[in-house]
């Protein structure tokens, strides 16, 4: 009997040594996910709280701060990297370096533009301020600036590309600048680089010849084009912006790889091969005039999206276009070009939404590291983070 109460008490020393040896593995990794899931900022497709956005734009200023030394040259640096951008034709870019001035120069520069710009009578605060810059940069560059000035809805249009536009891209990016042009500058007009469903239509057809090799792009298309709202949530003209934006960094190479698999993936998944091969098969088989033709392969797309599939890129479509409405096409795509996941895609948002055109010029300095300039606001109470303190407080 002794001896059986030894072997079990022995088993049960056992069992709870290795209970505890556990634990020590499993608190830590508990404790991890709480600090990530409370501080790691705003959750992907979480709008952001005006604390969290006033805290990001403080840390985007105080990035500003540090970017260059205040010293006698700082307005020469400063002004020399509004050139570049003029140069590099990123209207963005130059945006927001001039409304960095007040972080970016001396003390007495500082509240120079600040008194300038609290004496204009019109605009917004980051218009008073952007022209009240524009008085500290050289003639040269001034000039350079007012006469490169186009409606923002049109920046992306001078970006190279791999392959150039079609002809009927070229034609639409001309219509967009042409109505645009006639509207007023606080409008900005739906981008898009996507063409026409008749264009939809001859790619469909070199598809299904064996011409794999604009898949991605003919994806996105026919996603932007046949998805109903319902499904991602979108309007019809945010998600063309967004589709529109993606196209033109696929073409350009301009996506991280990563993320580039991430997007092809998920675009197979929402328009399966083998059902947009059958349904394309019947909706190009009969010969037909073109308007006929065009509403068969549209809804040819249609039928074969999987709606489950497609709404997970509803987020990824969203918080594009939100980032082109916070800056501008050719400003969404210098920060997407430093996107590796759908969690760089929440904060490339955030950063937008805090600093507008600020967050570009401040990433085409840092690169990725602009992404990180976030501020979670506190701890983030939401059920996920509610559950792992949970966890926590029951291994502790």
């Amino acid at each position: 009997m002794v001896g059986y109460q030894s072997h079990a008490g022995s088993r049960s020393d056992w069992l709870a040594s290795a209970l505890f040896n556990i634990f020590i593995f499993v608190i830590p990794f508990i404790a991890a996910n709480l600090l990530i899931s409370g501080y790691g900022g705003v959750p992907h497709n979480e709008p952001a709280t005006a604390e969290i956005l006033s805290q990001t734009r403080g840390e985007i200023d105080r990035a500003f701060e540090n970017l260059q030394e205040k010293g006698p040259e700082a307005r020469e640096k400063w002004a020399a990297l509004i050139a570049a951008e003029l140069d590099d034709r990123n209207m963005s870019a130059a945006r927001g370096f001039l409304l960095a001035a007040p972080q970016m120069l001396s003390l007495g520069d500082k509240r120079a533009i600040l008194e300038a710009a609290a004496a204009e009578p019109l605009g917004s605060e980051d218009e008073r301020l952007l022209r009240a810059a524009l008085l500290f940069v050289p003639s040269d560059i001034r000039v350079n600036y007012e006469t490169s000035l186009q409606p923002r809805g049109t920046e992306l249009i001078t970006l190279q590309e791999e392959e150039p536009a079609t002809a009927v891209e070229l034609a639409d990016a001309s219509s967009t600048l042409l109505s645009s042009s006639l509207t007023s500058m606080t409008h900005t007009p739906t981008f898009s680089v996507l063409g026409t469903v008749e264009d939809l239509v001859s790619r469909s057809r070199d598809w299904m010849r064996g011409n794999r090799q604009r898949t991605f792009e003919m994806r996105l298309t026919g996603i932007a084009m046949a998805t109903p709202p319902s499904a991602t949530g979108l309007s019809s003209e945010s998600l063309i912006q967004a589709a529109s934006v993606l196209k033109t960094a696929w073409r350009s190479n301009r996506l991280h790889p990563q993320y580039a698999r991430l997007l092809s993936q998920r675009m197979a998944a929402a328009l399966p091969e083998e059902a947009l091969t059958q349904n394309l098969e019947i909706a190009l088989s009969d010969v037909a005039v073109l308007d006929i033709r065009a509403k068969r392969v549209q809804d040819a797309f249609a039928q074969s999206i999987d709606t489950h599939a497609t709404a997970r890129l509803g987020p990824e479509f969203l918080q594009i276009s939100q980032i082109v409405d916070s800056t501008s096409p050719r400003g969404a795509l210098s920060l997407l070009e430093h996107v590796e996941s759908p969690t760089d895609i929440s904060r490339a948002r955030l950063i937008a939404q805090a600093g507008g055109d600020r967050a570009v010029a401040l990433s085409s300095q840092i690169g990725p590291a602009a992404l990180h300039i976030t501020s979670s606001g506190g701890l983030n109470w939401d059920r996920q983070t509610i559950l792992w303190a949970m966890m926590l407080a029951t291994k502790c």
